[in-house]
């Protein structure tokens, strides 16, 4: 099930926006709470609603049935949500940094692939230069941080089928051979970090330095 991802501050911009513009007592439906944050009523309802067992809810639309929502419970709701997802990007951030001595910017989490491309060459070409500078980095915190990093590509790879798919609407054979690919994929990138965690650190010490 789809859930909200990348950099919160324009959600956490058109909430704050939102909320000057709102009665206490304004009640509405799906398609007008959705345009209250300019989404989708589906997106509002796939990466927002769904995943979220405390997103208020005054009534649960249904066959015939119109959703109602309470526009100012909504609106903290979600604002409050999207502080804490940008608590957990900037958390993120600072763990990279600290562990890599890398400089990952606030915005990485909304950056397209080609800009994240350019963000690592940058970071590989200053992480080269501090090593012929003599600038060393622990080896533990690397093998740290490339299993962490390993996990969660591991994670998202096979986690991609349900971002493409969130309701099931593919055909069987189609899922299952997305699911294999993926799957074949993140158990190829996890032998490539594992085989060279474990050269590394031969090569260095176990508490040796790089």
């Amino acid at each position: 099930m789809a859930r909200p991802k990348g950099n919160p501050d324009d959600l956490i911009r058109r909430i704050e926006a939102a909320l000057k513009a709102t009665k206490p007592r304004d009640v509405v439906g799906a398609v007008d709470m959705a345009a209250i944050v300019s989404m989708t009523w589906r997106g509002l309802l796939v990466t927002h609603i769904e995943p979220d067992g405390k997103f208020p809810i005054q009534k649960r639309g249904a066959e015939g049935v119109p959703w109602e929502f309470r526009v100012v419970a909504v609106l903290k709701h979600m604002l409050k949500r999207a502080y804490e997802r940008k608590a957990d990007n900037d958390e993120r951030a600072r763990k990279i940094a600290r562990l890599t001595g890398y400089d990952v910017p606030d915005t990485a989490a909304s950056m397209n692939i080609a800009e994240i491309s350019k963000l690592i060459d940058a970071n590989s070409k200053a992480f080269a230069q501090k090593a012929e500078q003599k600038v060393y980095v622990p080896a533990e915190q690397v093998r740290l941080f490339i299993a962490g990093y390993n996990r969660e590509l591991r994670d998202a790879l096979l986690g991609e089928r349900q971002k493409l798919d969130p309701i099931g609407a593919y055909p069987a054979e189609i899922a299952e051979a997305i699911d294999d690919d993926m799957r074949d994929l993140a158990l190829t990138l996890q032998r490539k970090a594992s085989r060279f965690v474990e050269e590394w650190c031969a090569a260095v010490g176990s508490g040796g330095t790089a």
